[in-house]
């Protein structure tokens, strides 16, 4: 775990969401808030965004058979 700071692109590779999705948690209080690094620059630490991924419960549930099953 870093003390990178991750540009939006970066975060949505990295948790697999898309802009809209990650602008929606956090109105909802539910995704880390960027920190403004410049007048049009934001960046989220990779440790928030790493303790956040740890947070989200796992799928549990009835999965699909594997093919060939």
């Amino acid at each position: 775990m870093g003390n990178r700071l991750l540009n939006r692109g970066e975060v949505e590779d990295f948790v697999g969401l898309s802009t809209s999705s990650l602008y929606r948690l956090m109105r909802g209080d539910s995704f880390p808030l960027p920190i403004r690094v410049g007048q049009r620059a934001v960046r989220w630490p990779e440790k928030e965004i790493n303790e956040w991924l740890e947070s989200r419960p796992r799928a549990t549930g009835d999965f699909p058979p594997a093919k060939g099953t």
